[in-house]
């Protein structure tokens, strides 16, 4: 099938001159319904697949109203076309399957109303466990080449290191810290302080 997915980048959406930027907003939202609206052909048969929008760091296009930095007017204005464009009940959405996947580092800075209408929820990530762990090292280490002395594939060499690095965190039974506390000495150890933006640091440090 051809592409479904589009990408909404604030690089793409701003813009210097006045009025432009809405223009660029619903530019996208015209092309988006558009390809929505589009008839696949898949055998004998036509269909109306699902399109999904991808908007990464989506506090920068729909701030809080009102903002402090100087820049609220056109976020304001922004923000105010992205609700409008969003109004699932718009007769021009009938028949329509559009899903939004937005994300964000920033949550508190995205306007209330906005992540009503898309449907949004905040998930805070906490620290890692010994199951959770392994999986985003793997994630991160796709990304960089691992040295080899024996001309061994990358493939493995990355499952080696993430099993040799998981075994020496989550077996490793002496304490990093001891706290004294009202209820007692209380041991922490790395595996304890572990999270997804550490292990991401720790990796661009490594490479």
């Amino acid at each position: 099938v051809p592409c479904r997915t589009l990408r909404m980048k604030a690089s793409t959406i701003y813009s210097q001159w006045l009025g432009e930027s809405d223009k660029n907003m619903d530019r996208f939202f015209d092309e988006l319904e558009e390809l929505a609206g589009q008839f696949v052909q898949v055998g004998r048969r036509k269909h109306k697949l699902p399109v999904f929008a991808v908007v990464e760091e989506v506090e920068a296009l729909v701030r809080q109203r009102g903002g402090q930095d100087g820049a609220g007017g056109a976020f304001d204005r922004i923000l105010t076309t992205f609700l409008q464009r969003l109004d699932s009940t718009r007769p021009e959405l009938k028949d329509k399957t559009i899903v939004f996947v937005c994300t964000s580092n920033e949550p508190s800075l995205i306007d209330h109303a906005a992540l009503r209408r898309i449907g949004g929820r905040i998930e805070h990530i906490g620290m890692l466990c010994a199951a959770s762990f392994p999986k985003v090292l793997e994630k991160h280490l796709a990304r960089v080449p691992v040295e080899s002395d024996n001309g061994a594939p990358q493939d493995s060499l990355r499952q080696a290191l993430v099993n040799a690095i998981t075994a020496h965190l989550f077996t490793d039974d002496r304490p990093l810290v001891e706290l004294q506390t009202s209820r007692g000495a209380a041991k922490k150890y790395r595996r304890d302080l572990l999270t997804p933006a550490l292990v991401d640091r720790s990796v661009q440090q490594a490479a």
